[in-house]
């Protein structure tokens, strides 16, 4: 098998001094090992740069595969698309949100540029399902930036949510197009005792009909983030909600029985919950729940379903359900299970539910176990990192409040432990004062003072642990 000595690090800095004739020796170098009975250098050549993880020389390449003897004429006929794949390939890498932003657009317009020009290509399908995918990732990344304006810094928010309603619609526009396209394609292919026979044409079949449900999912899914485009409650709003829990519902009758299927059926309960009908979307979610489990990915989804029924049932104010619930799901899912980011979630609902409860509890001894219970479970979520450790971090420095309460410990294990206990209630303090600045500016000061005193505890025990 070829393998490479180089390294990707010692080779990226002079990538852009390369030359057409260096890239073509290295193009012959990398596929010297290799058959070229079933598909030409060049071809060859730009999977193996896509291997390497190297898409800055790749899109170099492409930009003047035209010079490069060596590229047949059949390749250089999807070269378009494959700069076009290149960037987008690019801009997944990028750090910097703008540079992100502006390689998506440039991979965008390249996409309906080779999609116009190439209607009837082989790779047209493809182009259109990026194409899609690309506007519906610009209008993501914009909604995101209108959530991150603070409040009142005047129209600069609302004007963000335009603009990401407008690439939703060109995303809907690419998305209605290719599922227009997609069953003519597979009209076109082999039926019956022939299609079996042809394993390329049966891979194409596939292809095709996993685009078509993945777009389909998209397609409904773009009208739920059109809703945020739109003032919460308004008639847009909840137009867009509809439509999406229609286009959902749709799918998973399209898709019964399959797990796309099942996933419409949790995003439509999604969109009833938006809406705040928690009878129907409670009602979606017990259907995904009473489901046998023993697949992975199964029992991922039916997590996502617990979490989302106990949201429902926290904005009921019925707590106790939660715990019922989650508790018992938690109970027969695997220590592995539990650090997966669909069981965090559910984690944290129930710490939630747990810290409600004890609110509504009268009884002093009751109330400081529940308490106990959820700073137990936003303790082990903030600990394991994902898209829920910040709020956990956040609930469980309001949740500490007054000064940490000083234990006696023995030898270096219960010290070391003390100590890390008292850095994460820090860290979690820390991270809320700087949630508080925006959103709630009186808890501040009661802030910062948790964070100076568990610093203080955590030197404290650090210090015994040494």
């Amino acid at each position: 098998m070829f393998s490479v000595s180089i390294s990707h690090s010692s080779f990226r800095p002079h990538c852009r001094r390369l030359g057409i004739g260096t890239l073509i020796g290295l193009a012959v170098w990398m596929c010297a090992s290799v058959s070229l009975a079933a598909e030409d250098q060049a071809t060859q050549f730009l999977a193996k740069l896509r291997e390497r993880g190297w898409p800055d020389v790749a899109l170099e390449y492409l930009e003047r595969a035209a010079e490069d003897p060596l590229a047949s004429a059949e390749f250089l006929q999807t070269v378009d698309y494959e700069i076009a794949v290149t960037r987008s390939a690019l801009a997944r890498q990028a750090i910097g949100e703008k540079e992100r932003d502006s390689l998506l657009a440039a991979a965008a317009q390249e996409f309906h540029t080779f999609v116009a020009n190439n209607p009837d290509s082989p790779q047209a399908v493809a182009a259109l399902a990026q194409l899609g995918s690309l506007q519906g990732d610009q209008a993501i990344s914009t909604l995101n930036q209108a959530d991150r304006v603070a409040p009142g810094a005047g129209p600069e928010a609302q004007q963000l949510r335009d603009s990401a309603r407008e690439l939703i619609d060109r995303a809907v526009k690419s998305l209605e197009q290719l599922l227009a396209v997609i069953p003519d394609r597979l009209a076109g292919l082999p039926k019956g005792t022939s299609g079996l026979g042809n394993k390329e044409a049966l891979a194409l079949r596939q292809d095709l009909e996993n685009k078509q449900a993945e777009s389909g999912f998209m397609l409904a899914n773009l009208n739920y983030e059109r809703a945020r485009t739109f003032a919460p409650k308004s008639p847009e709003w909840q137009e867009a909600l509809e439509t999406a829990a229609q286009g959902f519902d749709a799918l998973g009758r399209q898709y019964e029985n399959k797990l796309v299927g099942f996933y419409s059926q949790l995003y439509m309960g999604r969109c009833f919950q938006t809406l705040e009908d928690y009878s129907k979307a409670l009602d979606v979610y017990e259907g995904l729940i009473s489901q046998p489990v023993g697949q992975a990915d199964f029992r991922k989804l039916v997590a996502r379903a617990y979490r989302h029924r106990a949201e429902c049932y926290l904005a009921l104010d019925l707590p106790s359900k939660v715990i019922d619930e989650c508790s018992r799901w938690l109970d027969q899912s695997s220590a592995e299970e539990r650090s997966q980011g669909e069981w965090l979630g559910v984690m944290l609902q129930l710490a939630n539910a747990y810290r409600t409860k004890a609110e509504h509890d009268t009884t002093d001894t009751s109330a400081s176990r529940l308490r106990t219970e959820a700073r137990k479970l936003y303790r082990e979520v903030s600990r394991s990192g994902g898209e829920f450790q910040e709020e956990a971090r956040w609930a469980l420095a309001l949740s500490e409040g007054g000064k940490p309460k000083q234990i006696e410990v023995k030898g270096f294990s219960e010290a070391f432990a003390a100590g890390k206990d008292a850095v994460e209630v820090m860290t979690s303090s820390q991270l809320a004062g700087r949630l508080a600045a925006n959103n709630n500016p009186d808890a501040v000061v009661d802030l910062e003072r948790q964070v100076e005193e568990n610093r203080a505890s955590a030197i404290q025990y650090f210090a015994k642990a040494i």
